[in-house]
């Protein structure tokens, strides 16, 4: 099984998000509470859309991460 960074699968899944005008987001130390430590925004509307997001669930979904691959923790 081949492992892939974080910043490497952020990349991707944002590559995939920038065509819906929506950019995954690493949270502050502040806003972890609320928002978790990932976070999908709404370029448009500069308004958090979904919070305490699953780095490699979404990644999976939005297909930039095949089965032989795993996130690097």
């Amino acid at each position: 099984m081949e492992t892939v960074s974080i910043n490497a699968t952020m990349k991707r899944v944002n590559r995939k998000l920038a065509h819906e005008e929506k950019r995954l987001c690493i949270s502050r130390p502040r806003e972890r509470f609320n928002l978790g430590d990932l976070h999908l925004v709404c370029r448009r509307y500069n308004a958090v859309i979904d919070s305490h997001c699953d780095l490699e669930k979404l990644a999976r979904e939005l297909g930039v991460l095949s089965p032989e691959e795993s996130v690097a923790l």
